[in-house]
């Protein structure tokens, strides 16, 4: 841990400029500052306080620190934090938590998630989450992006405010220079924290900030202004796509927001239609907190799922665990949902409750009704299993067919037929969850019917909303 200190020198005008000028801090509820205790969130603390003290911002001012344990010093660093906000009268929380690495993420990436969600979780309404984010961070993630095959949306770089949580995240700093920072810090006396894995070339973003950007700065001296301009660019470019796509979605989406209309989509143009599924998965994926499908995914998303025969059943998955997502087809719709676990194993209900079965698939009851039911004084309990394959059904006055053959006619998406509760009395079938009732098993008489209803939220992928039959 390094503490630097120095005489007073001048430029803290242009800095403090940057925190008046933002209209975001007049209607805030409170301000939070993201504290790690290094140069830059320390300069914006200070930035933030001495507004405060001057009564250009009327909002309660308090600083979080994210402790990942990451480092031997982390202890350290977070006591010094808290030493900083005490010295200026700032309320201040620690938060401790570790960081486990995310397959297919980085390091550095999945401690970027951990503190996002600590943020947010620790806005309360109305708040402003403020990042010390600079001019040269933003040439960095740019570039970095660039490396990474990144589209226009990656090329914006890092947004100046953005929504998060309950409130909002600001990046206040973000037309300031690292040396601006610097300077300010020396001027005020400021102490601080250098990490010294900021050091570490083993890291890309290190590597490129540390060996990369000097000698492109110094062959091209207007690097960081034109990197930022391309951002900006980008940043507009992006809007454009997504306004295009959210026009293209209105008119293709399907009878749920999880469906697209496979006729329509492939009349537009090859670019819109790449433009609008890929706004339409990541929206989906955002909503239900699924993982984000790659650039690899929504090429072959096209080349695996749109492209497939008439005939087909394409799959195509990404992520894991609670995150894992698929995208299948089925007559003419593209289908967007959570991957779908195994079917549970053969359980006993007891009708006169309902029964609970495990997550997706719901909850199953009987309710009294007029009309088609089943009687319920034959049936004290159940046995609910799912399709083994080879099932056999009657219904009154139809002839006798399989069940994958009546569920298919029905336009019962595949990946659905082996997931349906199927209800039996003894190794008798008596219905197929609230789709058909079995020969024999109609009530007669009026008042002494139930309907079976099948509750499942987290399963609606097409599923018909009545009996079949």
């Amino acid at each position: 841990m390094a503490r630097r200190r120095a005489p007073e020198a001048g430029g803290a005008a242009r800095l403090s400029g940057l925190i008046e000028a933002c209209p975001e801090f007049q209607q805030a509820s409170g301000i939070v500052v993201a504290l790690s205790g290094g140069l830059d969130s320390t300069v914006l603390l200070h930035l933030l306080h001495d507004a405060c003290a001057r009564q250009v911002i009327d909002a309660p001012l308090r600083a979080v620190h994210v402790n990942h344990v990451l480092q031997l010093d982390a202890d350290s660093w977070q006591e010094h934090c808290r030493a900083v906000c005490a010295s200026l009268g700032i309320e201040f929380e620690a938060v401790r938590s570790p960081v486990v690495p995310v397959r297919g993420e980085s390091l550095e990436e999945s401690a970027r998630d951990v503190r996002h969600a600590v943020f947010e979780n620790a806005l309360s309404s109305g708040e402003v989450l403020t990042l010390a984010q600079h001019r040269d961070d933003q040439v960095e993630t740019v570039l970095f992006r660039l490396l990474r095959g990144s589209g226009v949306a990656g090329l914006a770089g890092m947004p100046r405010i953005r929504s998060c949580g309950r409130g909002t995240m600001l990046r206040p700093l973000l037309d300031a220079g690292r040396s601006e920072l610097h300077a300010y810090a020396l001027a005020h006396r400021l102490s601080w924290i250098d990490d010294g894995s900021n050091a570490d070339p083993r890291f890309d973003r290190n590597f490129l900030r540390n060996a990369v950007l000097p000698l492109m700065a110094e062959r091209w001296p207007g690097l960081a202004g034109a990197v930022t301009r391309t951002a900006m660019l980008s940043a507009e470019a992006a809007e454009l796509c997504d306004e295009l796509a959210a026009g293209d979605l209105r008119s293709i989406v399907g009878p749920r927001p999880h469906q697209l209309e496979l006729a329509r989509l492939q009349s537009l143009s090859d670019v819109r239609q790449r433009n609008v599924v890929r706004h339409w998965l990541q929206g989906f994926c955002s909503q239900n907190s699924l993982a984000s499908p790659t650039h690899e995914v929504l090429a072959r998303s096209f080349t695996e799922v749109v492209a497939a025969r008439p005939d087909a059943e394409p799959l195509l998955a990404w992520g894991e665990d609670d995150a894992a997502a698929e995208l299948r087809r089925h007559r003419g719709y593209l289908h967007a949902m959570k991957r779908l676990p195994p079917p549970p194993e053969p359980l006993r209900w007891s009708t006169g409750m309902p029964c609970i079965l495990p997550r997706p698939y719901g909850e199953l009851a009987l309710r009294p009704c007029e009309g088609r039911g089943i009687p319920r004084e034959r049936v004290p309990a159940l046995r609910v299993c799912f399709r083994n394959g080879g099932e056999i059904v009657k219904v009154a006055g139809r002839p006798t067919r399989p069940l994958k053959k009546i569920l298919q006619d029905a336009g019962v998406p595949p990946w659905l037929r082996e997931r349906i509760p199927l209800l039996y009395a003894g190794d008798e079938l008596v219905a197929v969850a609230d789709l058909l009732i079995c020969d024999g098993w109609l009530a007669e008489g009026a008042g002494s019917s139930c309907r079976i209803v099948w509750s499942h939220p987290d399963l609606d992928c097409g599923y018909p909303p009545h009996l079949l039959i």
